[in-house]
């Protein structure tokens, strides 16, 4: 778990449980297949609505530093956040923290109009 988490020890067993037992879900190996194989980088400068990237400063899956180079690519409506002493999963690891984050980067964000 260490691979996805900073410290897997601090996870409940319940969480633990079903993080392990979502590895051989029907689709995980498609889904990581199709992420790792498929290219979408010439794809990020035609996002034109606000992004957030959130990133472990210690995600041993992903360096950190693609957090940067995502930025770039998508241009100046990107917003980088970087949990420091955090894994691959700052959504699991630092919740309280990512979902007030989540609520205020989505309270900013200016609301398009509905067309009628």
């Amino acid at each position: 778990m260490q691979w996805v988490v900073r410290y897997p020890e601090k996870l409940s067993v319940p969480l633990t449980q079903e993080l392990v037992l979502s590895f051989g879900k029907p689709g995980f190996v498609a889904a990581l297949k199709a992420l790792l194989e498929y290219s979408y980088r010439d794809r990020l400068a035609a996002i034109e609505i606000p992004v957030l990237i959130v990133w472990g400063r210690n995600d041993l899956l992903v360096p950190v530093g693609d957090a940067e180079r995502y930025r770039r690519l998508i241009g100046a409506n990107t917003r980088v956040e970087i949990f420091e002493d955090t894994g691959h999963a700052p959504m699991i690891e630092r919740p309280s923290r990512f979902n007030s984050l989540v609520r205020g980067f989505l309270a900013e964000a200016e609301v398009p109009e509905l067309q009628h």
